[in-house]
């Protein structure tokens, strides 16, 4: 849909995974030396997929099913190595889950199931989380409320 006579592509397309859009972010417009800067990139998931043997010879008709979530996928691989290669492995965590195909689609997702994968990814990658994050405690809240003009 045009905003304003512009159409414009959903960040979910053209950054999938927004790793590499916030530290460029955190570097350009804040200014942030990349020493200061340690990253948590939290996935919605992976389908384990089996690609069929058609897709070798390649051509458009037979990647047409597959090319939306191969691009996507790439796009996501693409941005955390980036994201690694300037911060370093140790500076950064991705938690993006393989699931089998179709247990967790769109809008067909029992909340039990959901919760317990969740609870089992959360205890496997919290030694990981705690070693990237745990020492950094971040300055309490203080609201800001400008004063009024009456």
């Amino acid at each position: 849909m045009p905003l304003g006579g512009t159409r414009l592509v959903d960040g979910g397309v053209w950054a999938n995974n927004p790793a590499m859009v916030a530290l460029t972010e955190a570097v350009g417009p804040l200014g942030l030396p990349l020493d200061a800067i340690r990253v948590f990139s939290l996935g919605t998931t992976t389908d384990v997929r089996h690609r069929s043997r058609r897709l070798d010879g390649g051509g458009l008709l037979p990647w047409a099913r597959d090319a939306v979530e191969v691009l996507m996928r790439a796009q996501s691989e693409s941005a955390i190595k980036q994201v690694r290669h300037f911060l370093s492995n140790d500076r950064v965590l991705r938690l993006n889950p393989t699931v089998p195909t179709g247990v967790l689609a769109l809008d067909k997702v029992d909340a039990d199931d959901l919760i317990g994968r969740a609870a089992h990814e959360s205890r496997a990658a919290s030694p990981s989380f705690n070693r990237c994050f745990a020492d950094h405690r971040a300055p309490a809240y203080v609201p800001y409320h400008p004063a009024r003009k009456d």
